[in-house]
């Protein structure tokens, strides 16, 4: 790794609309927002009189019921119901301001302006972000027919509600590009740091930053965890003698053989030349027999000079083994060390 990778790597945090979305901050955020619907209604209640108090104490008892559970809950997931929920509460308000806020449809104006970036944000599907801000369109379009038929919206307030659905689509399509432009960088970014560019599984670096984020997590909820490391019998040889292509080659099928058994939460490493290395999450030591005979398998798979391919394995398993990432790789590295000199290929 040359030096200015190792230092962007040292910097690296992968953007991700998914993280944001559970992102502290940022959810206070969103209650605050909702605050400020509040404090703009308790405002014009204080100053304002008419007809329309009894519609804007109804808006302002909503926002404030959403904006406290908001503050009092956790960041739903990008794809859960709650979340859904919270967004639909933007665009809901938004036609609510509309009739509460007569004549002032700058309230709902102002309101909007939330719409767009918020689904945007907190949506990682462009199927949801658009079925998103298609019923808040429609929200406005039938608001408008009502409004218009009773006599309750004024004709400047239905040419704001037309305005208000296109700036909301242009808003949120804006920031819907730019972040999934952000992502599409962070995704280049990965695989230049943490990715291996001869196989494309992890390298050393993913292996050390996974295995210590596994660890942790698995100590926090009492979960058992493995790790195998592998290397290939005979590969200096074989490089040697039959060239540096051929060698790479084997290499690019080991890794997507090793894909081929792991599971999706686990992660297939290549630490360096020939050597590999499996985390297996949440993997009691019973089973991780039944990886290490289908890794056996899948190598033997692999022919040359119509020679099955062996490789040497040593595993370290959480918690009998050891607690520390250190203490895994250094088990699992002398096991391997010796299950190869027990077979003679050492």
């Amino acid at each position: 790794m040359t030096a200015s990778t190792a230092e962007l790597s040292a910097g690296l945090r992968r953007i991700s609309r998914r993280d944001l979305a559970q992102n502290q901050m940022v959810w206070r955020a969103t209650a605050a927002m909702y605050g400020v619907f509040c404090a703009a209604t308790i405002g014009m209640l204080a100053v304002g009189g008419g007809e329309h108090q009894t519609q804007r104490l109804v808006f302002l008892a909503g926002m404030l019921a959403v904006a406290i559970a908001v503050l009092r809950g956790r960041p739903p997931a990008t794809g859960s119901w709650g979340n859904h929920a919270v967004l639909a509460c933007t665009y809901v308000a938004m036609m609510a301001a509309l009739f509460a806020f007569q004549p002032h449809p700058e309230v709902a104006i102002a309101i909007s302006i939330f719409v767009g970036p918020l689904v945007a944000t907190r949506l990682d599907a462009r199927r949801a972000f658009v079925a998103h801000l298609s019923a808040a369109t429609v929200l406005l379009g039938v608001g408008g027919v009502v409004g218009g038929l009773t006599g309750a919206l004024t004709e400047a307030t239905l040419v704001a509600m037309l305005l208000l659905a296109f700036s909301i689509w242009c808003l949120g399509f804006s920031c819907m590009v730019a972040l999934e432009a952000a992502e599409a960088q962070g995704d280049d970014l990965e695989r230049l740091v943490r990715r291996d560019p001869l196989t494309g599984v992890g390298n050393r670096r993913m292996l050390l930053e996974r295995l210590d984020a596994e660890l942790e997590r698995h100590i926090r909820q009492d979960l058992p965890l493995a790790v195998v490391a592998l290397d290939l019998s005979g590969f200096k040889a074989f490089d040697d003698t039959v060239g540096h292509a051929a060698g790479d080659e084997l290499l690019r099928q080991v890794a997507a053989a090793l894909e081929g058994v792991v599971r999706p939460g686990d992660a297939v490493v290549r630490q360096g030349g020939d050597e590999f290395c499996l985390i297996l999450a949440e993997t009691p030591a019973q089973e991780v027999s039944h990886v290490v005979d289908a890794v056996r398998a899948a190598l033997a798979a692999i022919l040359i000079d119509g020679q099955a391919l062996r490789g040497g394995l040593g595993v370290a398993t959480y918690p009998e083994d050891a607690a520390t990432r250190a203490q895994l790789l250094e088990i699992a590295d002398r096991r391997l060390v010796q299950a190869k000199r027990g077979d003679g290929t050492a």
